[in-house]
């Protein structure tokens, strides 16, 4: 993954590809398909993905997407308010 594309269109690419080995009766389980995914981020996510991996259960790959997008939200937001601020 790159910080260059927006981390949600590369997580959905991700989840075609994934859709793409289950389509072809490959068997990736659930916990595999989110622990890959959270091992390909790029660097500008390290903490999260220490946090992910800090945590106790495992995260199917459904739950862990709603948590990114949430997670980009949030840096989006931060973004936009350092931004600001740096003006005012």
């Amino acid at each position: 993954m790159t910080d260059e594309m927006p981390i949600m269109d590369q997580v959905h690419d991700y989840e075609k590809l994934v859709s793409y080995i289950l389509a072809e009766s490959m068997k990736m389980c659930e916990v595999l398909q989110a622990n890959v995914l959270v091992e390909k981020l790029s660097k500008s996510w390290s903490d999260y993905r220490n946090s992910l991996k800090h945590k106790k259960r495992d995260i199917p790959l459904e739950e862990l997407v709603a948590h990114m997008k949430i997670e980009e939200a949030n840096r989006m937001k931060n973004k936009v308010t350092h931004s600001i601020s740096q003006f005012s």
